[in-house]
């Protein structure tokens, strides 16, 4: 079963998916954030998973990834 939007228009398809997006920064945020703790408590760097998370980013940006294709849907969204 898929999501219903009510009223199904392309703002609230956008809104959704802003709140989506919204969601998932957060969810990384706690990610980085326990990360960053961990790294405090072992004495390992703290800057190494935000590089790679910066990596990771920046060849998204130029088109890269593992698929070869711009975003999760091989569109430029």
């Amino acid at each position: 079963m898929s999501i219903q939007y009510t009223p199904d228009t392309p703002a609230t398809r956008r809104a959704f998916n802003r709140l989506a997006r919204e969601k998932m920064k957060l969810r990384l945020l706690a990610d980085i954030r326990m990360d960053l703790m961990v790294c405090e408590l072992e004495g390992y760097s703290k800057l190494e998973y935000l590089d790679e998370l910066l990596a990771l980013v920046q060849e998204l940006k130029k088109g890269g990834g593992e698929d070869g294709e711009r975003g999760t849907n091989g569109k430029n969204c």
